[in-house]
């Protein structure tokens, strides 16, 4: 592969040096493979972010005092009070809803949350 890899920087710089063209295609087509595979994995890895514990929490409490003010809640409202996107209040729902701190109400755009309260 490092053959290939000198050939075409040799040809870069000297375009009197040919390889065929079928092999130049392959190689390329290689080097964009395990090149891209390797972006792609630092990429997705740099992606993935850890929550700060406590803005979490401060995110939570902010949420549980809505649902105590108004009962229910919807996706849209916790986004408005937050100030995140949709999708990161429905994640933080889902969460919650998953420790069982909420239950859901409901699907998709109707869906509704509420406190869990033990009766």
């Amino acid at each position: 592969m490092l053959f290939f890899l000198v050939a075409i920087l040799l040809r870069a710089f000297r375009p009197e040096f040919r390889l065929p063209n079928e092999l130049v295609t392959v190689v390329l087509q290689v080097l964009g493979i395990f090149f891209g595979s390797k972006a792609s994995k630092y990429i997705w890895e740099g992606r993935q972010v850890v929550a700060d514990p406590e803005t979490v929490s401060r995110q939570e409490d902010q949420m549980l005092e809505l649902i105590k003010e108004k009962e229910q809640v919807k996706n849209k409202d916790v986004a408005e009070l937050l100030g995140v996107s949709r999708a990161t209040a429905m994640r933080l729902l889902a969460d919650m809803v998953a420790r069982g701190v909420l239950r859901m109400t409901g699907t998709r755009k109707a869906a509704v949350y509420e406190a869990v309260t033990d009766k």
